[in-house]
């Protein structure tokens, strides 16, 4: 079996010839010269030293974007490289940070779809693509690269490299005059213009290097059962894992996450899609009349990444709380909520379960099998999940008051085995007709790295919640003092942006 690799690419400066582009178009724009310009810039205002406002206008002019996006001339090879690559059996993925294309809205959906029409004219076709934050492109390029389990990604931007860097074996750095003080040890340096098929032979060398070494040690086998090819994993104790080098590692894990996704079927897929469809009509019709009845309050709703097969966790108090999380945070995303089988005797378990929930029986070990392989098999395949790690509502009738009871490690297993980021949010219970202080908040996502210890990401997951729950509450008494709902966003933000933060690991922040 020959060996193959998860490939990332990135659009701008690495497919698309931004920087020449800018440089061309805004000396004309901007009426300068080469002596005017900082070459070592990367976009419009730092090239030309201008403004947000005078950028947004440059590209408006002459309809300059769209010009960059549908005419103007590729990097050298890209076409036949990529063609290449997916003929040879890896998988070739575009993660690409652009504006605007993170959100739901007209203008998004333009910004989508021109760049897929420009892939499909130049007869270039990816395995996935995946659109980051323009302004939070380390925080959803790393995120885009843990999902995928990237083996190699073609990069151009600083940033990007230097973070991508620490969870991607081997970056390839398209060399531009922006990105020449970039120095990473995972990091290959190539000339634009040449740059993929001097990719292309770093990638045939790194292929032939697992070869040797791994040799015919493959984990998914071909069986035949009832006359039908099927695949098989070959699961190893975790005594074993822990035993396996890098290299094995990574290719136990990703025909393990090939395994995962193979399982569901067409039928699963298409009842999931219509689960989707009956979620966001469900949404539409009952969310305005909770955020009526309750008047709940999110914040931090942009730490969210736009791209899907996210893990979200939250504190429970109530029976509504999801209601709460959705109307608040999630919006009209499709969840597919973890919920109790109990729920499924009541007269909501019929809307539950129709808008794409899953559930357990606690304390049933074939239940809870099922449930986590269907977590697992959801994520593999690009949907969301939220899991209440507490696995029961923290409820003072049953429980001495406490902030959070002790964490189930499931959300943090799955993560690990998946490389999905998990998104923490915490609400609080002040439940009630217009209520000023029902308020949910969500926070950076977390990333769970292939050795990490179990138990002590999930006891920092916990006391994540614990910082957030005691945030929230700083909150409520900030809103009863007085000081306005957007004052208290508008702190937040400043706190967001002064500590950069971007995707919290056991290590530390990336």
């Amino acid at each position: 079996m020959k060996e193959t690799l998860n490939i990332a690419i990135d659009a701008d400066g690495v497919i698309f010839r931004l920087f020449e582009y800018q440089i061309k178009k805004g000396k004309e724009y901007f009426g300068v010269s080469d002596d005017d310009i900082n070459l070592d810039g990367y976009d419009i205002t730092e090239i030309f030293n201008c403004t947000e406002k005078e950028k947004m206008a440059f590209w408006k002019h002459k309809l300059n974007f769209y010009n960059y996006c549908m005419k103007s001339p590729l990097i050298n090879d890209v076409v036949e490289t990529i063609k290449k690559w997916r003929a040879e059996g890896h998988k070739v993925y575009n993660i690409t940070a652009r504006s605007y294309v993170d959100q739901n809205n007209w203008k998004s959906k333009l910004f989508r779809y021109l760049l897929e029409k420009r892939y499909k004219e130049e007869g270039i076709e990816f395995d996935g693509i995946d659109y980051c934050s323009e302004k939070e492109s380390v925080r959803d390029k790393v995120i885009a690269c843990s999902k995928r389990q990237i083996d190699i990604m073609l990069e151009d931007k600083k940033d990007n490299i230097e973070a991508i860097s620490k969870i991607v074996p081997k970056v390839i750095c398209f060399d531009w005059p922006y990105n020449r003080d970039c120095y990473v040890e995972n990091m290959v340096r190539v000339p634009a213009e040449t740059g993929f098929k001097e990719a292309d032979k770093i990638i045939q060398e790194h292929v032939a290097r697992i070869q040797q070494q791994l040799g015919d040690k493959h984990y998914l086998v071909d069986v035949e059962i009832k006359n039908k090819r099927r695949k098989k994993f070959k699961r190893l104790p975790e005594e074993k894992i822990l035993t396996l080098d890098d290299l094995e590692l990574r290719e136990y894990r990703r025909e393990r996450l090939e395994y995962y996704r193979s399982l569901l079927t067409l039928e699963e897929k298409k009842e999931i899609e219509k689960q989707e469809k009956f979620y966001k009509a469900a949404y539409h019709a009952l969310i305005p009349l909770f955020r009526l009845y309750f008047n709940p309050q999110g914040f931090n709703k942009e730490l969210i990444p736009y791209q899907k097969g996210l893990i979200f966790v939250a504190n429970h108090l109530n029976y509504l709380d999801h209601f709460v999380l959705i109307a608040t945070l999630l919006g009209r995303r499709p969840i597919h909520f973890l919920a109790a089988s109990e729920l499924l005797e009541m007269k909501r378990g019929i809307l539950y379960k129709k808008t794409g929930c899953y559930f357990v029986k606690r304390g049933n070990a074939i239940s809870e099998a099922k449930a986590f392989e269907k977590s697992i098999k959801l994520l593999t395949n690009g949907y969301d999940i939220f899991i209440f790690p507490e696995g029961t509502r923290n409820n003072e009738r049953y429980f001495p008051k406490t902030d959070l009871l002790r964490l189930h490690d499931g959300a943090t297993i799955i993560a690990q085995i998946t490389g999905a980021p998990i998104i923490p949010m915490v609400l609080n219970d002040d439940y009630g007709f217009r209520s000023k202080t029902l308020f949910a908040a969500a926070g950076h996502p977390i990333l769970v790295r292939p050795r990490d210890n179990i138990e002590k990401v999930t006891d920092m997951l916990t006391m994540v919640l614990l910082e957030m729950i005691q945030e929230n509450k700083k909150r409520v008494e900030m809103h009863r003092e007085g000081i306005s709902l957007e004052e208290i966003r508008k702190k937040d933000q400043e706190k967001i942006e002064k500590q950069k933060k971007k995707v919290l690991t056991l290590d530390g922040w990336i």
